[in-house]
């Protein structure tokens, strides 16, 4: 017999011509398309038969969705839609499905059709579906693909159109989330109107600061965003001259884990903002001279801990839950970013088989993983470095290592014998300060 050939894709593009490399990245693409198809196959599979077998009657938690997170490693909403796109698909689009792994669509568009159709009835989807399709054979562009998808869903569904569009009303938000280096996104849904004016306040003030000051070297875009944090601050210290009422400062509280050598100078250890993450040493020294908020300091020792607290009783005492949380920062189930501050503290070991409340034993776990742990078959075990070991209903394990903290070099600058001991034994301190 012949031997198969290997496709484009599997060669290397080095070794191809041109043109072959248009063509490999052709084939490639129509690969991806066929996979993704596949996936949704495989998740509508574990969605439409989870393990739910011993679960509680009546319980009606989808836990089967931890187990898609803790392996898939993505958000709840990322796990929520991807099982969205993919029953959609399954159940109700089977010919954009065969579309998907021919590569006659991407899955990028497979998740934006299966979104715009998914309010609308069986049969406004349908023809909605065989127009698209009908596009898709002769146009590739994304842009041309979406604005096609959103005119023939106005088309066939126009009083749908319109209840959705007060639904979104209904649901305007603005959201503050960090990303990396001591920033963060700004974002959200505004009505239309109002996101045009937002636009052109910001213009209109970045303008304004460069007319102010000429040699001003910021760009227009740092210009627009520093407009905007000066309005927020202008709010907080009670300058809003537009706000109803008697104007007051406001003070956001702001924690901070930092090393005391770190404060002292000695060294420049990234710190922790709670509710954020690493941050330069630089900014939370800056933040202690923040005149405009509360500044809590949690100081840590020279193996970066944090001061602990020793309790036997089964509800943990403020001091302890306060450690506990300081410790963990967020949720401890796989996968789950929540706050630590918002979450309930779970005893690993459970009380009644003899598990005490101690900061060895507590993690805390949001409402809903907490459940998930006591009713979904999922089992943790703490290791003693602070790894969370899951065992979910399958059995296969997920770790969720320790948070990390900065490490107080105060003693290997300061004391010359590095085997020296502090005084009074005890090699690290905490303190709040209010600015």
């Amino acid at each position: 017999m012949p031997a198969t050939p290997v496709p484009l894709y599997d060669l290397d593009p080095g070794s191809l011509t041109p043109e072959q490399r248009v063509d490999a990245l052709i084939a490639s693409e129509r690969e991806l398309a066929r996979l993704s198809a596949r996936q949704q196959r495989i998740i509508t599979a574990i969605s439409d038969d989870p393990f739910a077998g011993e679960l509680t009657p009546g319980l009606d938690k989808q836990y089967f969705l931890e187990q898609l997170r803790a392996t898939l490693g993505e958000s709840m909403g990322a796990v929520r839609g991807r099982v969205a796109m993919a029953t959609e698909l399954v159940h109700r689009l089977p010919d954009s499905l065969a579309a998907l792994e021919a590569g006659v669509i991407s899955s990028r568009q497979a998740w934006r059709l299966t979104d715009q159709l998914r309010p609308l009835s069986d049969a406004a989807a349908g023809r909605v579906e065989e127009a698209v399709l009908e596009y898709m054979q002769t146009r590739r562009e994304h842009s041309g693909f979406c604005r096609k998808v959103k005119r023939e869903v106005l088309k066939h569904d126009s009083r749908g159109s319109e209840e959705r569009r007060a639904t979104a009303m209904a649901e305007r938000r603005v959201a503050v989330k960090p990303v990396e280096d001591g920033m963060t996104w700004v974002g959200g849904t505004l009505p239309a109107p109002d996101g045009l004016a937002l636009d052109a306040a910001l213009d209109q003030l970045a303008a304004q600061a460069k007319a102010a000051q000429p040699d001003d070297d910021r760009t227009k875009a740092q210009r627009r965003a520093d407009a905007l944090g000066q309005l927020a601050r202008d709010v907080l210290a009670g300058r809003c001259a537009h706000c109803t009422g008697t104007p007051a400062p406001l003070r956001p509280a702001v924690q901070v884990t930092v090393a005391l050598s770190t404060l002292l100078g000695i060294d420049h250890e990234p710190a922790e903002l709670t509710g954020y993450g690493p941050i330069p040493a630089s900014l939370a020294l800056h933040l202690a001279f923040d005149h405009s908020g509360t500044w809590r300091r949690l100081v840590t020792d020279d193996l970066g801990h944090l001061i602990d607290y020793g309790r036997t009783t089964y509800r943990p005492p403020v001091a302890l839950r306060d450690y506990v949380i300081a410790r963990d920062r967020t949720c401890r189930f796989p996968g789950c970013t929540r706050r630590a501050d918002t979450c309930e503290l779970d005893h690993v070991t459970a009380w009644v088989d003899g598990g005490t409340t101690s900061k060895e034993n507590l993690t805390p776990l949001c409402v809903r993983n907490h459940h998930c742990k006591h009713e979904a078959g999922w089992h943790a075990h703490r290791r003693r470095d602070g790894t969370m070991d899951w065992t979910d209903p399958t059995g296969h394990h997920h770790l969720v290592p320790p948070a990390t903290y900065p490490v107080d070099h105060t003693l290997d600058r300061c004391v010359p014998d590095g085997n020296a001991e502090p005084e009074d034994g005890d090699s690290g301190t905490a303190g709040e300060r209010a600015a």
